[in-house]
């Protein structure tokens, strides 16, 4: 059974606790800046892709 990088459930599972533990969770509304990018790339690339293999 393969355990990741840790190697045990039980390591990663006390590990992620303890980073995360005094954590601030950010939550932000609105459109994703990143999102919209990528999306925008991607039409971009196939199209190039498109131009190319024609």
């Amino acid at each position: 059974m393969d355990h990741g990088v840790f190697g045990d459930t039980r390591l990663t599972t006390a590990l992620v606790d303890r980073l995360v533990h005094h954590a601030h969770i950010l939550a932000f509304t609105g459109e994703s800046y990143r999102l919209r990018r990528a999306l925008a790339g991607k039409g971009k690339v196939e199209q190039n892709l498109a131009l190319t293999t024609a």
